[in-house]
């Protein structure tokens, strides 16, 4: 019988945490959860809830009080540039404040959850592999901050901690409360507003496949190893076919060229600073769109963690009726 743990855990009401939250329960261990504004996603779980941020020290000291483990799921993704410097202070600075809580607590592990894009993409056919380069400083400033963040929760290992870390993918599937970026694609696909995709793609991995894994670290991940998270590599066109089939809407779009992207990109950044929202597209995602990796290896977290990634049909027909079942559609 699997040792019961009490879990202090980071983005408990986001997508991932969520998800990991429920299974952490279903495994019967007690979880602390560490929540800024909205907790929506955890109404009537039976937890324990710390209400700060990653900025806030005194929060981070009771929640890492009397846990055993920690899970960082926490973050701040941007395709928009490095936001006056809230990626930074969320994804790295916000990393230093939280496990220097939980060394003076005494924590025995931490699963740091960052993401596939601390890895150099390209060249997008050939395989990316824990052995791949991570990358460098000219990157986009998520994907440094994600970079620095894993480097600085290895760096922990020194003072005496166990660290895992663990890159995902594109998450997709329930359950997924915002929504998610990807949630909102399937919902504005399903309601006919993406009259058009650009080429590339992502790699989708089933947000409950993730949470198992991280899960499954644990007892099972070792010490200084990373182990990515994929599912499979698809178009945005091949995207919307999915969607079409776990709704039945037969919903098309044109599929149009990155030029045409790059050419028409500073119209929707210069509508979206009029209008105060978030532009429809930016140069950074449509270069996540050209340069995604095709080709990422799991088998390390399949051999070691147990991973098992299910179909991205299924993946799909379950966020379509989870968001359909809670009133998204």
């Amino acid at each position: 019988m699997q040792e019961s743990l009490k879990i202090a855990l980071t983005g408990g009401s986001g997508h991932l945490g969520s998800e990991i939250v429920r299974q952490l329960l279903q495994r019967g261990h007690t979880v602390k959860a560490l929540i800024h504004h909205d907790r929506k996603a955890l109404d009537g779980l039976d937890i324990e809830l710390v209400k700060g941020s990653l900025q806030d020290i005194e929060s981070l000291k009771e929640l890492v009080k009397g846990c055993d483990i920690l899970i960082h799921s926490a973050a701040l993704i941007s395709i928009s540039g490095a936001q006056g410097g809230a990626v930074n202070k969320t994804n790295v600075e916000g990393v230093k404040h939280l496990y220097d809580a939980a060394t003076a607590e005494g924590i025995k592990k931490i699963i740091h959850i960052s993401s596939i894009h601390a890895f150099q993409q390209t060249p997008t056919l050939e395989m990316l592999n824990e052995e791949s380069p991570w990358v460098d400083d000219s990157a986009f400033a998520y994907d440094v901050s994600k970079r620095r963040g894993q480097e600085l929760a290895l760096s922990y290992i020194d003072k005496g901690m166990e660290v895992v870390v663990l890159n995902p993918t594109s998450i997709i599937g329930p359950p997924d409360h915002k929504p998610s970026l990807q949630g909102k694609a399937i919902i504005d696909i399903y309601k006919g507003k993406v009259p058009a995709v650009f080429d590339g793609g992502f790699d989708f991995v089933d947000n409950r496949d993730v949470a198992t894994a991280v899960i499954n670290a644990i007892n099972k991940g070792r010490s200084g190893e990373n182990y990515l998270l994929a599912g499979k590599w698809i178009s945005m066109y091949d995207m919307m076919r999915l969607v079409n089939l776990a709704t039945g809407k037969h919903r098309k779009a044109v599929r149009l060229p990155f030029w045409f992207g790059f050419a028409i990109e500073p119209f929707f950044r210069f509508w979206g600073w009029i209008t105060r929202t978030e532009p429809l597209f930016t140069k950074e995602s449509l270069e996540i769109l050209r340069i995604g990796n095709r080709n990422i290896s799991s088998e390390k977290a399949k051999r070691e963690l147990n991973f098992n990634p299910r179909p991205l049909e299924e993946a799909f027909s379950d966020s379509f009726s989870w968001f359909k079942t809670n009133g998204y559609l």
